[in-house]
C-alpha cells in the first residue's frame, strides 16, 4: 500500500537507531550486499537498510532505507548510470541526472524521481566524496541516529 507524502516525509526524519551494533566493513573492490535492521527511536516503526556494492560494476554503489519492510523511502546511487526523470516528475522533469544522485519517496512516483545531492538543501554538506563518506551522510540525511563503527576492508 502507498504512502501518503506526509507519512513518508515523517518516516524518513523520524530518528533511528541499528538493532545490531556491530562493526560495518565496506570492501572498495569487492560486491557486497547486507542489510541491517533499524528501529524508531520511539520502538514504534522497523526499518531496513541496504548496501549493495554491484558485482558487474565495482564502482557502482547503493544504500537504500526502507520503512513499512516493503517501501523505499530513499536511495543513494554512487557511480550509477545516469537517471532520468518521469515527464511528469516534481523535480526536473524529463531531465537525465548524473550518475550519482538520490532518489527520495514520492507519493505517485515512489523512488522513479532522482534529484541532484546539491539541490536538497537537507543533504549534508562536507566530506570527501568516498564511499564512505558518501554512506556517512545518507545516515544523516536518513535521521539515523547512534551508528556502528565502520571501516575500509582491503581484499588482497
Amino acid at each position: 500500500m502507498p504512502l501518503t507524502q506526509s507519512e513518508a516525509d515523517f518516516l524518513l526524519a523520524l530518528p533511528k537507531e541499528f538493532l545490531e551494533r556491530t562493526l560495518i566493513e565496506f570492501s572498495p573492490s569487492t560486491p557486497m550486499k547486507y542489510e541491517r535492521s533499524l528501529r524508531s527511536t520511539d520502538q514504534r516503526e522497523v526499518f531496513i537498510l541496504n548496501y549493495d556494492r554491484s558485482k558487474r560494476d565495482q564502482f557502482k554503489v547503493h544504500y537504500q532505507t526502507r520503512g513499512r519492510v516493503v517501501i523505499v523511502l530513499a536511495r543513494l546511487c554512487l557511480k550509477a548510470r545516469p537517471h532520468k526523470n518521469p515527464p511528469n516528475a516534481p523535480y526536473k522533469p524529463g531531465i537525465r541526472i548524473d550518475r550519482t544522485h538520490l532518489h527520495i519517496y514520492r507519493e505517485g512516483f515512489d523512488v522513479a524521481v532522482a534529484y541532484e545531492l546539491h539541490d536538497l538543501p537537507s543533504w549534508p554538506s562536507g566530506g570527501d566524496g568516498s564511499d564512505f563518506a558518501m554512506f556517512d551522510k545518507f545516515l544523516a540525511f536518513c535521521a539515523i541516529l547512534n551508528r556502528p563503527e565502520f571501516q575500509t576492508t582491503f581484499q588482497p
